[in-house]
């Protein structure tokens, strides 16, 4: 049987490291506002020193299948936002909307694994008809 000064220790020992431990669940959480943005070149000329706890990966010339595999590398909770730019190298590939959006499902989908929030930026004009994957695109944002 342990005395009452042992227990006295090993209760100063525990709430000891209580106090040492308490808030680890939030140690790896990064900031709220923390962000980054990934998409083609269209995003390029951001001033990054106008830009807190926001990283931009610009990748010239990428598809949404490349911008996929870059979200896939994150670490999960490594931001709390992404922002998603692309889409336009994709409908100047292909006239079938069905296509990119098929692309866009898995990027919005593993974005949404990766950060609380996915925001998917609107894609330019070009061979596909910018309603065809833009409408879609919306609604694979509010259902995933």
């Amino acid at each position: 049987m342990q005395t009452v000064t042992e227990l006295r220790a090993q209760n100063t020992k525990l709430t000891t490291e209580l106090d040492r431990n308490k808030w680890a669940c939030f140690r790896n959480k990064p900031p709220e506002d923390s962000a980054v943005h990934i998409g083609s070149s269209v995003i390029r000329d951001i001033d990054r020193n106008k830009l807190l706890n926001t990283d931009i990966k610009c990748l010239a010339g990428v598809k949404i299948s490349d911008m996929t595999r870059e979200v896939v590398q994150l670490t999960n909770d490594q931001y709390q936002n992404i922002v998603l730019v692309g889409g336009g190298n994709d409908c100047s590939d292909t006239k079938d909307a069905t296509i990119v959006i098929n692309c866009f499902k898995n990027l919005i989908s593993a974005a949404k694994l990766k950060a609380a929030s996915v925001t998917v930026a609107s894609i330019c004009q070009t061979q596909c008809s910018i309603d065809n994957v833009n409408t879609p695109a919306r609604g694979i944002c509010d259902d995933i």
